[in-house]
């Protein structure tokens, strides 16, 4: 599969090898460059996205979040899934990530969430800042969109930060969370670094 990106909307999507794109399928716009293959990288060497973490919600189904991963575009997964019939209302986008192990930090942020995790399902009773928090410290960077202000996440619950002396991979959980492995690369070599002060930047 090859890469393809649109530059007025940014929409990324995988199309076969052989296809031949002339316009964005979400905003019609001609402004289309094919990226690679997933996993490649571009020319300043920020890599290509396999695929991408979303946060949903839905009117519906007030205190509950949908946090599920795709190698497609978010899109089309959120166009699927009104699709069902036992969606009363269409769900809202309120977050995505780009990940180079969706199926991975899907499964790692799930295992973060469980306890508070719809059995059997992908909906979660937490806030959404905790949700963020959570997926940004799996996936190591910023969402490339939020339907919510910057600020409205920069100023998080009192949470502690903890690294990993492994992956030296660093990530604020609630005060009441305790790590026996990094949910990055389970390594067992891990440090309570004490209260956060600040949010996480990433990519700065």
């Amino acid at each position: 599969m090859k890469r393809w990106s649109c530059g007025l909307c940014k929409h990324i999507w995988d199309a076969p090898p052989e296809s031949v794109i002339e316009k964005c399928p979400i905003c019609a716009s001609l402004s289309v460059v094919k990226l690679g293959n997933a996993g490649d990288t571009f020319a300043n060497g920020a890599v290509i996205p396999a695929g991408f973490l979303y946060v949903l919600t839905n009117p519906r189904m007030p205190g509950l979040l949908k946090i599920g991963c795709t190698t497609r575009s978010v899109e089309e997964r959120v166009e699927e899934l009104n699709a069902a019939t036992g969606v009363p209302v269409p769900f809202v986008v309120e977050a995505v990530f780009p990940s180079m192990a969706p199926m991975e930090d899907e499964a790692r942020v799930h295992e973060w969430l469980k306890k508070a995790r719809l059995v059997g399902r992908e909906f979660f009773e937490t806030d959404l800042r905790d949700a963020v928090a959570a997926i940004q410290s799996v996936v190591a960077c910023k969402a490339i969109f939020t339907r919510f202000e910057e600020s409205d996440i920069a100023v998080l619950k009192s949470v502690h930060r903890w690294s990993c002396g492994l992956c030296k991979h660093v990530w604020d959980a609630a005060l009441e969370s305790s790590f026996e492995k990094c949910p990055k690369c389970s390594g067992a070599s891990i440090v309570k670094l004490g209260q956060a002060r600040g949010p996480l930047a990433y990519g700065e």
